[in-house]
């Protein structure tokens, strides 16, 4: 059992971060490379939506009695089909602009945090099933093993950022408008639709690092920049967890001896 739950964090490891590197590469050539994320967000959506599914079923199913005409309608899908599309349009334009702008020593990094977040969700589900039915045990750990990921990762991803990633030497002198177009520069020279679409992330970014490099900004705004950058790795954590759940079969208490085993 534990080398099953090994290989399939590797697989929802693998299946996040070699999207992602196909996006990467292709991206440059031509628009069409969105088309490697499309499975990616239709997977995340997917998990996001059944864990939510369930545990909004679940309240309704507890909150509405069963004669009533409204429990078709009240089941709770409509919360989680709205909460799976918000997450997938949020994360995934996210990890594809990330994925873009980062090291390669990043890269490595998220790698091996889309590894260990799945291994965690399955232990926070193991534990947390003495004190919850299976589908409330089965979300809370997916969202408890973002937290604990990122009690570790965070200081890790700020730590890659502020020692591995270079900065724009230009931007130290620049206004705030160069630095924007700074911001835009690192764009393909082809323009297109996907590159409108993330424009807006380069702006921002570049925003905030001139905003930290003033001659007359606290030293400690780098770090915080450094940090603001690692939270990244709470979109991953959660993003790998949802592709874990796929795939990790529902726990009860009586498989005890196969997970020791």
């Amino acid at each position: 059992m534990k080398i099953i739950i090994v290989a399939n964090a590797l697989g929802a490891s693998l299946s996040l971060t070699l999207t992602l590197y196909l996006w990467r590469v292709l991206y440059p050539v031509t628009d069409w490379a969105v088309l490697a994320l499309l499975p990616l967000m239709a997977l995340i959506f997917t998990g996001s939506l059944l864990t939510s599914a369930a545990v909004y079923g679940a309240c309704m199913r507890a909150a509405v009695r069963g004669s009533s005409p409204l429990a078709w309608l009240v089941t709770g899908r409509l919360r989680a089909l709205l909460g799976a599309a918000v997450f997938t349009l949020i994360s995934v334009p996210l990890l594809a602009w990330h994925a873009l702008s980062s090291t390669y020593a990043e890269v490595l990094l998220l790698a091996f945090l889309c590894f260990v977040a799945p291994l965690l969700f399955v232990g926070t589900e193991y534990k947390l099933l003495d004190h919850l039915t299976p589908s409330f045990a089965r979300a809370t750990a997916l969202s408890g093993a973002m937290l604990i990921a990122a009690v570790f990762f965070v200081p890790l991803f700020a730590w890659a950022n502020w020692n591995f990633t270079p900065q724009p030497v230009a931007i130290r002198i620049a206004s705030l408008e160069e630095a924007l177009q700074l911001g835009f520069s690192q764009l393909p020279e082809r323009r297109g639709w996907v590159a409108e679409l993330l424009a807006p992330f380069y702006v921002l970014e570049y925003g905030k690092l001139w905003f930290v490099v003033q001659v007359d900004s606290p030293k400690w705004f780098s770090m915080w920049y450094s940090v603001d950058a690692s939270l990244i790795s709470l979109v991953a954590a959660r993003a790998s967890v949802i592709l874990m759940s796929l795939v990790q079969v529902p726990i009860g208490r009586n498989d005890v001896a196969n997970l020791d085993s």
